[in-house]
């Protein structure tokens, strides 16, 4: 079987495969559709995806109005506060919180919609300064301010890791970051989404609870 939905089904047997072998439950699967039309996401959806990322609001809004409403979106690009209106109530979750304005902003949004937002801390792990994220120094204060907003719920964190370094230690690191956090009661749960096309593996070796892929299911973004 060719095309996205022959890739996404091969995919998804590799990933439950590997996930008997090592012993743990399967991670979710989060087909990345950024860039690409509702045509190809509603091939995916008819393989049994219900899982899909999008990182661009003027992408992401018009998809999710449009395609069935059972659709799991996750929202993984940056979000600017003024913007977390277009995200919360639609969006199943949001995995890029890295600073206050935005929590607050989320915060008020879910309130005034009157919904619970599950969200993740992102968290800046090679500690690269062109990149969003919490430092791992500053995460347990960051998810103690969380703790007194309503409408939002942490449930892990994410990252993305260096493109030029080995990914295990970063994700082993993260692992080792959301326990803490969980047991210390800062986190709803040990959800942990890290891993994309290149590294997925490895990150399932690590612990990954979701899988960011993009370009092993759609191929290459024009």
């Amino acid at each position: 079987m060719d095309g996205a939905k022959g890739r996404y089904l091969k995919l998804y047997e590799e990933i439950a495969t590997k996930a008997q072998q090592l012993g743990q439950p399967e991670p979710t699967l989060v087909a990345v559709s950024k860039t690409f039309g509702p045509e190809a996401i509603a091939e995916l959806y008819e393989a049994g995806c219900r899982d899909f990322g999008e990182n661009r609001l003027h992408e992401f809004s018009p998809k999710a109005a449009s395609l069935p409403n059972d659709i799991r979106w996750h929202f993984v690009g940056q979000l600017q506060s003024r913007k977390a209106k277009d995200v919360i109530g639609i969006a199943h979750m949001v995995h890029s919180l890295d600073r206050t304005s935005l929590a607050t902003a989320m915060s008020h949004q879910a309130q005034k919609q009157g919904v619970v937002q599950q969200c993740l801390l992102q968290v800046n792990i090679g500690q690269e300064p062109q990149k969003g994220g919490l430092l791992p120094e500053d995460l347990a204060s960051f998810a103690r301010q969380l703790l007194s907003l309503e409408g939002i719920v942490p449930m892990g964190l994410m990252c993305l890791p260096p493109a030029d370094e080995d990914p295990r230690p970063h994700f082993r690191r993260l692992r080792q970051l959301c326990s803490q956090l969980h047991e210390d009661g800062l986190l709803a749960a040990r959800e942990l989404s890290m891993g994309m096309s290149s590294d997925y593996a490895i990150a399932m070796e690590e612990g990954s609870t979701m899988l960011r892929v993009g370009s092993h299911i759609f191929g290459d973004r024009s």
